[in-house]
């Protein structure tokens, strides 16, 4: 909890139950000393849980003071005087200590409308101070005046009544007490597409007499708000459920929406098998973060996991393992999952090099141990339109990727065939990329049962030249923003992933690894718009962060990602004026929303001393919304469902 006050051009902040490591100044510079302790009345504890009285004139001497020090930006109820470095390291106390505080100086107020907690921080908040415990029975229910005829809409109400409703161990609560029996659902659209254009927004209203109200456009924007509801409700210590239920900051008045369509991480399953599972939950932090694209860069040099009917020796050969592959009903069944979480699932082949296709189906390589392919034989064209073609139907989403980056060009001159082919055509292997996509745009898209956008990657040479891509492709930015400038310039639809600004999960930025993800946070790539015409500037729809895998498996995986995931989540949700640093305020909040996805079975890691109630859990920690209340999900789905039936 954070209060602030106002001091001229500086704000008292105080952070309950927090402090500042090791920014200690000791003295108060230009002063002979700390204020006498005998000047102050003795450390007590009162209603708030604070050693000192706030209104007390001891926190006001050591305020005025540090007011007085150039060098001096705050103290701690423990009377340790603080450096001007402490606004930026403030970190939650174990439980032990939280009877500390500690007070620092900041440039800004605290944003009085908007709850501390909520991450990633929404358009408009309003929440109170008062509580309410849920109903035992509590659910979801869709509004009778729009009922809604989307499963995904019973499906997700189902699975969020299962991480809410209070279990009989926690739900004990005075017969007089006021109880939240549902919150209603309504959602204007039956519709179940979800693309760039999809509207996400949502509304919340929760009033402290027990009514409470979901309202959205969209199925998933309605997810979203039920995500946002979790973050209202206090955590559980009882292993095993997610929330004693209760939720907090009522009367709560939310209205929000993302600022770009686009919001992603790319998982590499080429460099280092991921189990179905562990996709799964993947995506179920995603939908946790409200980000809604998983980049699936299935396959890459290193192996080829992707199943396919029609070419099976692809994976049969070129996987890992016989254990180490996806069949067509697993990547079905991922591609319904994320759907139902509100993430698409976004495939990558990368191609024409970068390439593991040769052990199933050489013809299409230069050689058979080649990772480049073969661009001027027609066979690749014709194999090309079979699996894509195999692929478009399994994978729904509207883009496909196909990366296009760093091809070894020298390759194709090492061959007497595509040599004596360029000799004929007069052309030189530098035109050999150029003329892959331009046969991939004339004579491969267009015949794939559905119509596909196409995705490459581009560095800061365009790597791909645009001009043989189809007009509609996405180009994702890896290198640089300054590129993403020309992108936008050249009239193209961007992404970024901005390796050079850390983006790239596996190349954290230095110093200690709980503050890597200010890297990230700390990096607008809205800023890339500035300057340019509207026309061009809403062509950046957004961006993702990259997990490659080449020292990353399922071991390491969360480690890498989700504290770095979750500051690329509010900067590509939240309005930059919101959230413009990663100050104090953010790693309180994001502290907290830490210990949330922990409970859920997301090992995010720590972003600095403190305590979850996930440490204190004696047995494995469940992912709340996926595997402990999965048969009572079900159950609440099929009492939902049958609900609707009597109501038609």
């Amino acid at each position: 909890m954070l209060t602030s006050e106002v001091l001229a051009n500086k704000y008292w902040w105080r952070f309950k139950g927090s402090d500042c490591g090791y920014e200690d100044a000791g003295v108060v510079p230009g002063s002979t000393k700390l204020p006498s302790t005998t000047d102050c009345p003795p450390a007590h504890q009162i209603s708030n849980g604070s050693a000192w009285d706030p209104s007390g004139y001891c926190v006001n001497q050591f305020k005025a003071a540090c007011s007085a020090s150039s060098g001096c930006g705050g103290f701690n109820t423990d009377r340790v005087l603080k450096n001007s470095s402490c606004f930026g390291a403030v970190a939650p106390l174990a439980s032990a200590e939280q009877n500390i505080d500690v007070y620092v100086l900041g440039d800004q107020p605290i944003p009085p409308t908007l709850h501390p907690d909520l991450w990633p921080r929404p358009t408009n908040a309003s929440l109170g101070q008062t509580s309410l415990p849920l109903a035992p029975n509590f659910q979801f229910i869709v509004a009778t005046a729009c009922p809604s005829k989307s499963t995904l809409l019973v499906q997700a109400m189902a699975r969020y009544t299962a991480v809410l409703r209070p279990s009989t161990a926690t739900s004990v609560v005075a017969a007089t007490t006021t109880l939240l029996s549902n919150i209603t659902v309504c959602v204007a659209s039956s519709s179940e597409t979800l693309d760039r254009h999809t509207d996400e927004s949502y509304t919340i209203r929760i009033d402290i007499d027990g009514g409470a109200s979901i309202t959205a456009p969209t199925v998933f924007g309605a997810m979203h708000a039920m995500e946002t509801t979790l973050q209202l409700s206090d955590l559980s210590d009882t292993p095993g459920t997610y929330t004693s239920g209760t939720l907090h900051g009522l009367p709560c008045d939310v209205s929000d929406a993302p600022r770009f369509s686009y919001r992603g991480l790319m998982i590499d399953s080429g460099r280092h098998f991921l189990s179905v599972d562990h996709i799964k939950r993947t995506i179920s932090g995603l939908a946790a973060l409200k980000m809604n694209v998983m980049h699936w860069h299935i396959v890459d040099a290193q192996s080829f996991a992707c199943g396919s009917d029609k070419f099976p020796e692809l994976a049969t050969k070129g996987a890992y393992d016989v254990r180490a592959r996806y069949s067509t009903s697993d990547l079905k069944d991922i591609v319904s999952y994320g759907l139902a979480r509100g993430v698409r699932v976004v495939p990558e082949w990368d191609m024409p090099g970068h390439g593991h296709w040769g052990l199933g189906e050489p013809d299409i390589m230069v050689s058979p141990s080649s990772q480049v392919m073969d661009v001027t034989a027609e066979e690749t064209y014709t194999f090309l339109r079979a699996f894509l073609g195999e692929m478009s139907e399994i994978f729904t989403d509207e883009v496909m990727f196909l990366g296009g980056d760093e091809v070894n060009t020298a390759t194709w001159t090492s061959d007497p065939k595509i040599v004596q082919w360029l000799k004929t055509h007069n052309m030189t292997a530098d035109d050999l990329q150029p003329y892959f996509w331009s046969q991939m745009r004339d004579k491969v898209l267009p015949t794939l049962p559905s119509k596909k956008i196409l995705g490459v990657w581009e560095n800061d040479v365009f790597q791909v030249d645009p001009s043989s891509l189809p007009k509609d492709s996405i180009v994702n930015v890896y290198q640089s923003l300054k590129t993403a400038i020309k992108a936008l310039q050249m009239n193209l639809t961007t992404t970024v992933s901005i390796a050079g600004s850390h983006w790239y999960l596996d190349s954290e930025c230095g110093g200690y690894n709980q503050n890597a993800w200010k890297c990230i946070y700390n990096v607008d790539p809205g800023s890339v718009t500035a300057g340019l015409p509207s026309y061009q500037a809403e062509l950046l729809i957004g961006g993702e962060v990259a997990m490659w895998g080449e020292g990353i498996n399922q071991d390491n995986f969360d480690a890498f990602v989700w504290r770095a995931a979750s500051a690329a989540a509010e900067r590509l949700w939240s309005r930059l004026d919101l959230t413009p640093t990663a100050d104090a305020s953010t790693l309180a909040r994001l502290a907290s929303f830490a210990c949330r996805l922990s409970k859920r079975g997301i090992k995010v890691g720590p972003v600095g001393p403190g305590f979850c109630p996930s440490d204190a859990d004696e047995v494995s920690r469940v992912v709340a919304m996926e595997v402990e209340p999965l048969n009572r999900s079900e159950r609440i789905e099929l009492e939902m469902l049958r609900e609707m039936l009597k109501r038609k």
